[in-house]
Formats: structure tokens, C-alpha cells, sequence
């Protein structure tokens, strides 16, 4: 299951909480697209917090991760500023990290991992602090 909410007031970023077993695919694109929707609510700049943890991805063999995440990335609109997962599962975590050095191509977005909640957060409060700067 994934929950998709605002996570502050003032509408900044946008997390998905994973629990349990991501059943598939679908289920992940399901919350991707509800979390575009909170996006394209607001045109200030905004970020994604895949909070997966320890949920592994869908076993499903037919499909590729990285095809995956590449297709997310692609849908984003432009005022999301980064895509931030907190991912503690190791397979996982390498993919995220690697994914973009070879596969995701994006000038607009930040794609990165961190081990918990608090490194994404201080991360945003990084990015929006070079945007007042």
C-alpha cells in the first residue's frame, strides 16, 4: 500500500508512504499519478518523497526497475525540483543511486537516495534555501 499526502502546510512536498508489500506496478503508478495530481495543484517548486523504507519493489520479472523509474522522472512536472527515497533495502538503494548516473537523464529534477526521513528533509531545506539565496 502507498499513502500520497501533503507532508507541510505550506504544500512543498508531497510524500508516499510504502507499507507492507507493494503488490505491483500498477499500484506504484496509481500513486505517482495521484502525487502529480497534489503537484499540479500548486506552481511553486515542489519535491517527492518516496518514503519506501525496507518495501522491496514488485517481483514481476516481465518488467524493468529501471524502466520504471525512468517513466516516473519523465512524468514530473517541471516545478518538481527533486525526487527524494528513503530506501534502506540495499538491491533497492543501488538501483536508485545508479539509476540516474546512467539511465535518467534529467536536468530539472534531483534523484536521490538517502537512508531516513531527516536526511530528505534536510536535503529539501538545502535545495529551497539555494532558491532564496
Amino acid at each position: 500500500m502507498i499513502q500520497v499526502y501533503w507532508d507541510d502546510d505550506t504544500q512543498t512536498i508531497i510524500r508516499l508512504d510504502f507499507s507492507g508489500k507493494l503488490r505491483d506496478w500498477a499500484e506504484y503508478h496509481d500513486a505517482v499519478t495521484e502525487a502529480i495530481e497534489l503537484a499540479e495543484q500548486v506552481t511553486h517548486p515542489c519535491y517527492l518523497i518516496f518514503n519506501a523504507n525496507i518495501v522491496k519493489m514488485p517481483q514481476d520479472l516481465s518488467t524493468n526497475p529501471l524502466s520504471e523509474m525512468k517513466r516516473t522522472v519523465d512524468r514530473l512536472p517541471k516545478h518538481i525540483k527533486g525526487v527524494i527515497t528513503v530506501i534502506e533495502n540495499g538491491i533497492e538503494k543501488r538501483l536508485v543511486d545508479t539509476a540516474p548516473k546512467i539511465f535518467i537523464k534529467s536536468d530539472n529534477h534531483i534523484i536521490i537516495s538517502v537512508n531516513t526521513l531527516e536526511m530528505a528533509y534536510d536535503l529539501i531545506n538545502a535545495q529551497q534555501s539555494s532558491y532564496s539565496a
